[in-house]
C-alpha cells in the first residue's frame, strides 16, 4: 500500500507539474518505516525516484545517509540478496518469465560484488541529490567514493562516472568533467546523445572536436590524459538562476539509469533541469540506468569484443539456430547422457534471449542441472517452466542483460560432465 502511495505521489495524473514535494516526501518516509533487512532496499528505491524526478533532494539525500549507516550484512542476509540488489535489472527477464508461466530462476551473485554494488549505489544517490541541490562541491565527493567501489566497467560505474561528469561540469572543471564523461562513454554500445554531451565539453577543453574520433576509437579509459593536457575553458559554468531547461532521456528501470540531455533533444516527460542547454544533468539510475544497471562488470574482466561470423542477432526466443548439433558427455558408468548443443548464439544487447535446449538423461532431472556464467552482471540464464521433461529436454533461456557488446560464456554443469556455450552478443 505504502508503494502504491509512493508511486502514485511520483507519477500524478494530472504529469509531473503537479507533483507535491511534501506529499513525495511523506510517502516516502512512509515507504522506508520500519527496522527489516529490507528497508535498506527500500530507502535506496524511494531516494532513486525522488531524484529521477527533482523532487524533495533533502529528503532522498537523508534516505541515503540512512541506507549508509545501515548494516550490509543484515540487508545481504536476506534469502535472495541478487534479486534485491538488482531488481530494476531484472524486470524485463521476470516479466518475460510471467508471460511463459514460470519463475525466474537466477544465480547467485557473489556477496563481495553485491556489497560494492551496494555501497556504490548509496554514494552514487547520495551525489545525485546534492548536486539537485546544487551542492556541486559536495557531490563530487560522493560520486569519487561511488567509482572507486562499484565494479569497473559495471552500468553502475558508468552511470556514476557520468554524473561525476556532470559535477564537474557544473562546478567549472571542464577538463576533470571531460574526463569523467569518457570514462563514461561505452564504445561498445554508442549513445549519440550522451556523445552530443561529450563533443560540446570536448570543444570547450579543446577548442575544437580535433582528435576525438581517436579517443572514443581507442581505449576510452586513457581519455583524461587528453583533457589534463588541455586548460580548462575560462568561461564559468552557467548558474542555475539563468539557465534554460534542457531535454534529457528518462531513466528507465533497468537496465540502467542514463540521464543525457542535449540542447537539440526532443524534450520527454522527465525533471526540469537547471544547468544550460550545453550542458548535461545526471540523474538517478534505476539500475537503474538504460544506464543503469547499464553493465556491472565484476570478474572476470571481458576483453574488447571481437567480430566474429555469428548468425545474425535476434529476440526471437526460439531462433532455428537454437536447435543444431549437439555432443554427448558420458561418464565412465555409461549410464548418463548430457547434450547441450555449442553452436555459438548471437542476440542483440539490452534484452536479446534465445532458448537454448539441454538433453539430460541421468538421476535427479533438471534439478541437478547447474547453469551458471562468469559474466552474471552482462548476461543472465535461466531454466524455462516450459519444457520436455519426459523426453529428457530442459529448456534454458539466455538473456543479455545490459547494453555491452561482446563474447560471453555460459557454463552447464551436470553430473555427466560440463559444457560451455558462446554467446556473442551485438
Amino acid at each position: 500500500k505504502s508503494l502504491l502511495a509512493f508511486r502514485n505521489a511520483l507519477n500524478p495524473a494530472e504529469g509531473r507539474a503537479a507533483i507535491k514535494e511534501s506529499t513525495a516526501t511523506n510517502a516516502a518516509r512512509e515507504l522506508t518505516a520500519g527496522q527489516d533487512a529490507m528497508r535498506l532496499y527500500r530507502q535506496l528505491y524511494a531516494a532513486s525516484r525522488l531524484n529521477q524526478q527533482r523532487v524533495a533532494a533533502q529528503t532522498a539525500l537523508d534516505l541515503s545517509e540512512a541506507a549508509r549507516s545501515a548494516s550490509l550484512d543484515d540487508a545481504l542476509d536476506i534469502p535472495t540478496p541478487t534479486v534485491a540488489v538488482m531488481a530494476d535489472e531484472l524486470r524485463d527477464a521476470r516479466a518475460r518469465s510471467i508471460n511463459y508461466g514460470g519463475d525466474l530462476t537466477l544465480p547467485d551473485v557473489p556477496r563481495n560484488i553485491l556489497n560494492t554494488i551496494l555501497r556504490g549505489r548509496i554514494e552514487d544517490t547520495a551525489g545525485v541529490a546534492l548536486y539537485n541541490q546544487d551542492k556541486h562541491t559536495e557531490a563530487i565527493v560522493h560520486l569519487r567514493r561511488a567509482v572507486g567501489v562499484l565494479p569497473e566497467n559495471s552500468a553502475y560505474w558508468r552511470a556514476a562516472q557520468w554524473h561525476l561528469g556532470a559535477a564537474y561540469s557544473a562546478s567549472g572543471n571542464q577538463a576533470e568533467a571531460l574526463a569523467a564523461y569518457l570514462r563514461s562513454y561505452d564504445r561498445a554500445a554508442p549513445d549519440p546523445v550522451r556523445r552530443a554531451v561529450i563533443e560540446v565539453i570536448y570543444r570547450k577543453v579543446n577548442g575544437s572536436l580535433e582528435g576525438l574520433e581517436a579517443v572514443l576509437g581507442s581505449n576510452a579509459l586513457a581519455a583524461p590524459s587528453v583533457a589534463s593536457n588541455t586548460t580548462p575553458s575560462t568561461t564559468p559554468a552557467p548558474s542555475s538562476t539563468n539557465a534554460t531547461p534542457v531535454a534529457e532521456t528518462t531513466a528507465t528501470a533497468q537496465s540502467s539509469p542514463e540521464p543525457a540531455p542535449v540542447a537539440t533533444a526532443t524534450p520527454t516527460p522527465a525533471p526540469d533541469a537547471t544547468p544550460a542547454a550545453s550542458e548535461p544533468q545526471p540523474s538517478a539510475s534505476s539500475a537503474q540506468e538504460k544506464t543503469a544497471v547499464t553493465d556491472p562488470t565484476p570478474q572476470p574482466a571481458q576483453s574488447e569484443p571481437q567480430p566474429t561470423p555469428t548468425p545474425e542477432p535476434s529476440s526471437d526466443p526460439t531462433p532455428k539456430q537454437r536447435q543444431r548439433s549437439v555432443r554427448a558427455a558420458t561418464p565412465e558408468s555409461g549410464q548418463c547422457v548430457f547434450n547441450v548443443s555449442e553452436e555459438p548464439l548471437t542476440l542483440r544487447s539490452n534484452g536479446g534471449s534465445v532458448i537454448i535446449p539441454v538433453n539430460f538423461n541421468g538421476t535427479g532431472g533438471a534439478a541437478t542441472i547447474e547453469a551458471t556464467t562468469p559474466n552474471w552482471a552482462d548476461i543472465a540464464v535461466f531454466a524455462e517452466p516450459k519444457t520436455n521433461i519426459e523426453s529428457g529436454v530442459f529448456n534454458y533461456s539466455i538473456t543479455s542483460v545490459s547494453k555491452r557488446a561482446g563474447t560471453f560464456t555460459v557454463v552447464f554443469k551436470s553430473p555427466c560432465g560440463t559444457k560451455r556455450i558462446t554467446v556473442t552478443v551485438k
